[in-house]
């Protein structure tokens, strides 16, 4: 909008030049007048087109003085506006190549309040992602901050797919409408049938329609501010037990999943034998054993393939368990 503006102005002002070399110096030729006004606020040091009167002269000296300065801060302009261009361009497709090389990583649709707090806890996890968004204000952020992101809608199939939403873990839709949410639940599970769903809802209504879209999870932002509230007004010491389950930020302790492959040196061990209290110094809180959550589960339970601990333990153990 600031080049359109300049641009005109310079047209504006180079006309006006012409004007006067035409009907006031009484050139009728305008491509002589025209041509007159350009190497006059160029300043290129050719000779006068024709012989100028003395108001002629006097109008030409103040019409570079004026012109110039003006001249040249619009070309400057354009050239800075076609400098940050391309460096977007190439920095979007420097992005773009990094996000085809991901694999097993998460996607980010809206950069919002729910999704920057999102963003923070998948940066402090060190985990892949990328951030969908196409409001210039985030944008601007997320480029600075230097994440991953991709501009455009989340709701359309193309944007998931450069987002690689074929080879993602899980996505958490997260924009301000559960009708939106709800259309890009659809798409993703098109695209990738078995990826991981995460959204917000803002009404049980709008939970059950997104349940039954496909999302796995259903998040009710003023519902669960209103629990936790209400937690730490009824039981506070328990409440504090769960903020060091759920944020695990600046704490010494932390819950965690731990999913039980064929190389884990957990598989086919009872939790007693498991040496997960002795070694690690951990405590099975829970394990999902095919979808169902087995709360305090019994020290002679086995642990198979397939099966997700859910284990509280120390940060620093976590990482070499995890590694």
């Amino acid at each position: 909008m600031r080049f359109f503006i300049i641009f005109t102005a310079l047209i504006l002002y180079i006309l006006f030049g012409t004007f006067f070399y035409m009907y006031i110096e009484g050139w009728r030729d305008f491509v002589e007048s025209f041509y007159m006004s350009i190497i006059t606020l160029t300043t290129v040091g050719y000779r006068e087109v024709r012989e100028l009167s003395t108001k002629g002269r006097i109008f030409t000296s103040f019409y570079i003085l004026f012109g110039l300065g003006f001249f040249y801060y619009a070309f400057f302009t354009l050239f800075e506006v076609v400098f940050k261009r391309t460096s977007f361009v190439w920095y979007k497709s420097k992005m773009e190549n990094k996000i085809k090389k991901l694999k097993n990583h998460y996607i980010v649709c809206g950069f919002g309040r729910m999704g920057s707090y999102t963003v923070n806890r998948l940066l402090l996890e060190k985990k892949d992602f990328v951030v969908i968004e196409n409001n210039p204000e985030a944008i601007s952020e997320l480029k600075e901050r230097e994440i991953l992101f991709i501009e455009g809608d989340a709701r359309e199939e193309e944007i998931l797919i450069k987002a690689n939403i074929k080879n993602a873990k899980a996505i958490a839709s997260l924009l301000p409408d559960d009708a939106d949410n709800l259309y890009v639940i659809i798409t993703a599970k098109e695209l990738n049938p078995d990826i991981f769903i995460v959204t917000k809802a803002s009404d049980k209504d709008g939970e059950r329609r997104l349940t039954k879209a496909g999302a796995h999870r259903v998040i009710l932002p003023y519902e669960e501010a209103g629990s936790k509230i209400a937690l730490s007004l009824l039981r506070p010491n328990l409440r504090e037990f769960i903020e060091l389950a759920h944020r695990g930020t600046h704490l010494e302790y932390q819950v965690e999943e731990v999913y039980i492959d064929e190389k884990s040196p957990f598989n086919n061990k009872s939790l007693k034998d498991s040496g997960l209290r002795k070694d690690y110094g951990m405590i099975a809180l829970g394990i999902v054993k095919k979808g169902k959550l087995i709360f305090n589960p019994e020290p002679e339970i086995k642990i198979e393939k397939g099966d997700v601990l859910i284990l509280l333990g120390e940060r620093e153990k976590f990482e070499k368990l995890i590694a």
